[in-house]
């Protein structure tokens, strides 16, 4: 069994990082 909250954690950095690889490209 997963804790749920450590799943959201996962998916809140997923658009930091995303943000960090577009500005990398720009």
């Amino acid at each position: 069994f997963f804790e749920l909250r450590d799943v959201l954690g996962d998916y809140g950095r997923l658009p930091h990082m995303l943000n960090q690889t577009l500005s990398f490209y720009e």
